[in-house]
């Protein structure tokens, strides 16, 4: 069986781009707050576009991945580089 990750990179990346940051399909990130419960079962019943759509149990794997590494906003403030701040000292 494949990994969350592995069906992400088949199934999800060549349209949403790697690590969910945008590609050819959908221009944006993707990010949100909606829970991996909740979004296996929007990624179950409307991904792919069009009359196929990726079977339930993938769908929790894919949801999984995602929302651990970029989806949610833990996982985007994890992402997200660290910022510098210089002091003045006088």
């Amino acid at each position: 069986p494949k990994t969350g990750a592995q069906l992400f990179a088949s199934n999800c990346a060549p349209c949403h781009g790697a690590k969910g940051v945008g590609g050819a399909g959908f221009s944006g990130p993707l990010q949100g707050d909606l829970t991996s419960g909740e979004l296996a079962k929007y990624i179950a019943s409307s991904m792919p576009p069009g009359p196929k759509k990726t079977p339930a149990a993938q769908a929790k794997l894919i949801a999984e991945y995602a929302h651990a590494e970029f989806y949610s906003p833990l996982a985007q403030e994890r992402n997200r580089p660290a910022r510098v701040s210089l002091a003045r000292m006088t």
